[in-house]
């Protein structure tokens, strides 16, 4: 299981990457076995994926608790019925799951602490091809186990901006600290049309992260999302 993590500064752009990786990987002519986990507190993915599901009947992820020692297909059989929802619409096919909220100035561990577990089972029990996860904005979730297969792969998304640019390179400043992945993606957000490649590339040189590959995502004027960062993605992660 290929396990895709979006990271960077709210506002950066993660859920609309999220949103296009979806519809790049979860096509029924794919054929690929693909999860994806909502795990921002604003749940905003549904909608840029236009899921028309009611959602009153799947639980949060990030409530699932369990007892050490627990039988581990139960758990996983657990999960699946309460906190998983098939969705089968428009050409797509994929399973879906959502962190929900945690109680304010709490510690995210217990929610964490959910998802990794059914990541962790869905790998072992080879459940998916491809996990997405949309993670919440910041720097938090980094060092509580999320990271560190060596098949996983972190796209870090940001605006042209000083201000979202210093958030993924301490994002990966972190990531270089615990032992992540070294397989990760800058995205430059570029919908409103104002970088070039030239400009990309001059400021993820300043934040010191010009060892990795870049993508820009622009919008083509029927605001659809511009073919480059597809096939740039595709490329990335080795698509079959």
């Amino acid at each position: 299981m290929k396990k895709i993590v979006l990271s960077g500064k709210g506002g950066a752009g993660k859920t609309t990457v999220a949103a296009e990786l979806t519809k790049l990987l979860a096509k029924k002519d794919n054929k690929h076995r693909v999860l994806v986990v909502d795990a921002d507190a604003a749940m905003t993915l549904p909608f840029a994926l236009g899921i028309k599901s009611k959602w009153d009947d799947l639980k949060p992820l990030g409530e699932f608790e369990t007892e050490d020692g627990e039988d581990t297909e139960r758990v996983l059989a657990q999960i699946q019925k309460d906190y998983v929802k098939k969705v089968d619409q428009d050409g797509l096919q994929f399973d879906f799951a959502y962190m929900g909220h945690h109680k304010m100035n709490s510690c995210l561990c217990g929610y964490n602490s959910a998802l990794n577990l059914f990541l962790d089972l869905a790998r072992e029990h080879d459940l998916y091809d491809f996990a997405i996860v949309d993670r919440e904005a910041g720097i938090e979730h980094l060092t509580r186990s999320v990271y560190g297969k060596e098949d996983d792969y972190l796209m870090l998304v940001s605006w042209l901006s000083p201000d979202y640019l210093s958030v993924i390179e301490r994002i990966n400043d972190v990531a270089d600290v615990i032992g992540s992945t070294e397989k990760r993606l800058i995205i430059v957000n570029d919908i409103l049309g104002s970088a070039d490649d030239d400009s990309s590339s001059e400021a993820i040189e300043k934040v010191g992260l010009s060892r990795y590959p870049y993508t820009i995502m622009k919008r083509n004027s029927d605001k659809s999302v511009d073919s480059r960062l597809i096939n740039d993605i595709a490329r990335f992660i080795d698509i079959e």
